[in-house]
């Protein structure tokens, strides 16, 4: 007999509704495809009802029970993957693999857990004006047999706040058995209206050769890497660099005020890797360069010029450079028992939010081979409540699967590793930028020295660390632990992971704090042990961003051979080494006689240190 049956496509429709100045009360919102009628006659829908909780006879299967975050960024890595296409073509041969595959799991894989969910209805969501399509009759919303049908809503778009706010939509239908154990059970999905944006991701490319072929995924949050990106035949974790692209396999920065408020944006190691394993307390939002949620990827940009003669002639360097914003929105792990990290799915809570957003520009430049392994993140956060920020620490925690690893540090060129072992020949470093001056004369008073990188410790996950209460204190206990903090933690062969401090800084009202990290991974390497091959890296990274002028002759200090190096290219000789601005010390934007008198001051007379400044600035 003829009959209708009815196909849910997804069980967790998902999607962002951005901010607005004047909010629209009548917001409708819209997903295609949602129904899918295989039947052979009209598929009818004679009940729909939502509701903030699970209704009694609800069907959830166990997979669309909570929404899994990592969809939404294999989805959007294809997304990401089509969009650029005008910029591959420019670098790529034709017949290149550029398309990863999304990495979702079949129907057949997942587990459909028939148990009925059935808790107390706490209502209709008051953010929900209407449920349009499909809506209920008479007459009621048909599909014809082989077609497809959308969901769509109305919202009040002023009620929805900042994160996820999720509700069930149960459905009813004239199929007579969608549930073959239990004809009486009302197929469910879990709906999430995102407020502001989704996590998305965008490819910079960067390296040796027009191919440009390393990579590093920007994300419109402060997260740095997932071991679930990697899915598809060109996948990576998030960076992917001379073809490594597992030794980085998750990351994220961190910034904290107590061990209450730490925020974060990644997806942790626990079971599950869902929403309900996720810390998502950095919150994405319009970038600044072009104000849409995704991160605005820029080509070709010019950023600085470098000599490979000596100073004799120069040329321009292009970037590719990628804008983000994002701002933290703490979520509340204290269930009124005492603070728990293990609280997963924890609402998030105005009173506990730092009050800092933050606008990023990560840069790579193409077919420069001294540049070709690194990337530079430049970081401005501005505390936007009007609020005093005190005691605000920036670090960095990631998982570093490049073999047996351990750490490795230098602080007098701000730098902190991971390294392979026994093998030594390969290491994961960052940068924090700036770093540098050192003046002759430190009871002068205005001289204010640049702090370079604070400290780092290695955690050893092979030994079941896995405790999120221990987790985030000890990272708070390591950030406030002061500059020149040094504890491998006793790594060996197996899981390893990392934590970085970079910086600290007290936030007065309407405050602005700059800083940018710079991270790179190196191959085949002498010692990966010792810093001899990562130091000159990182000085390059350091001037490349605009600091570390003066040494102009670049013997890696500054001293009276640089004050008549710098007078020699006033009056017509050989320019800066490496780069060109490094003769630019007072950062007027000439090279004049001025540097001359400024770099002369600074040495002979305890002047202040030369000024730096971001050159790949918009």
């Amino acid at each position: 007999e003829d009959r209708p049956r009815l196909q849910i496509e997804t069980y967790n429709p998902m999607t962002a509704v951005e901010f607005a100045d004047v909010p629209n009360p009548l917001f409708k919102v819209r997903w295609a495809d949602v129904f899918y009628n295989s039947g052979c006659t009209d598929l009818i829908f004679d009940y729909v009802d939502a509701d903030e909780d699970a209704c009694p006879g609800m069907y959830i299967p166990e997979f669309a029970s909570a929404v899994d975050p990592n969809f939404m960024d294999r989805a959007e890595k294809i997304a990401d993957n089509l969009a650029r296409d005008a910029f591959l073509s420019k670098y790529l041969r034709a017949n290149s693999n550029v398309l990863d595959e999304s990495g979702m799991h079949s129907v057949r894989e997942m587990d459909f857990d028939k148990e009925t969910i059935s808790r107390a209805a706490l209502g209709w969501p008051p953010y929900l004006v209407s449920v349009d399509t499909p809506f209920v009759g008479p007459p009621g919303y048909t599909i014809a047999p082989d077609a497809y049908g959308p969901l769509s809503i109305t919202v009040n778009q002023g009620m929805i706040s900042r994160g996820p706010q999720c509700f069930y939509l149960a459905v009813g239908t004239n199929d007579p058995d969608f549930f073959l154990c239990n004809p009486d059970q009302d197929p469910c999905l879990y709906v999430c209206l995102i407020g502001g944006c989704l996590i998305d991701t965008t490819t910079l490319h960067f390296g040796s050769g027009k191919g440009c072929v390393n990579e590093q995924l920007v994300t419109n949050t402060g997260r740095l890497g997932n071991g679930d990106w990697g899915d598809g035949p060109a996948g990576h974790n998030g960076f992917l660099i001379d073809g490594d692209g597992a030794s980085y396999y998750q990351g994220a920065y961190v910034y904290a005020i107590s061990t209450q408020q730490i925020a974060v944006h990644t997806q942790d190691w626990t079971s599950g890797g869902g929403e309900a394993d996720a810390f998502v307390s950095m919150q994405p939002d319009p970038n600044w360069c072009d104000n849409e949620c995704k991160p605005y990827l820029m080509t070709d940009e010019p950023c600085g010029e470098i000599t490979r003669d000596d100073g004799e002639t120069y040329e321009t360097i292009l970037v590719n450079k990628v804008c983000k914003s994002f701002l933290d929105s703490v979520q509340n792990f204290d269930l009124g028992g005492g603070w728990d990290w293990e609280n997963f799915g924890a609402p998030f809570d105005n009173a506990l939010t730092m009050g800092l957003y933050c606008n990023g520009a990560v840069y790579a430049a193409c077919d420069v081979p001294e540049l070709a392994n690194v990337t530079v993140e430049v970081l401005q956060f501005y505390e936007r409540n009007g609020n005093a920020v005190e005691g605000w620490y920036l670090g960095e925690m990631y998982d570093c699967d490049n073999g047996g690893d351990d750490i490795g540090i230098d602080r007098s060129v701000s730098l902190a590793w991971t390294y392979n072992t026994p093998a030594m020949d390969q290491a994961i470093g960052h940068v924090k930028i700036p770093f540098g001056c050192v003046c002759v004369c430190q009871s002068h008073a205005d001289f204010e020295p640049l702090i370079n990188i604070w400290g780092t410790c290695g955690i050893s996950g092979s030994q079941g660390f896995w405790n999120w209460i221990q987790f985030w204190d000890m990272c708070y206990t390591y950030m406030t632990s002061g500059p020149g903090l040094f504890y491998d933690g006793d790594m060996h062969a197996g899981d390893e992971e990392a934590f970085i401090t970079f910086a600290a800084h007290d936030f007065l009202p309407h405050d602005t704090y700059e800083v940018a990290i710079a991270h790179f991974i190196l191959h085949g390497m002498a010692d990966a042990s010792v810093s001899t091959e990562m130091a000159p890296l990182a000085v390059l990274a350091n001037q490349w961003a605009g600091w570390g002028r003066g040494d102009v002759n670049n013997d890696g200090a500054i001293n009276l051979a640089d004050i008549v190096y710098l007078a020699a290219t006033v009056n017509g000789g050989p320019g800066a080494v490496p780069f060109k601005h490094l003769s630019d010390v007072n950062n007027d934007g000439a090279i004049d006689y001025t540097d001359v008198l400024y770099l002369k001051a600074f040495y002979f007379e305890c002047g202040p240190c030369p000024i730096g400044a971001w050159i790949c600035d918009p």
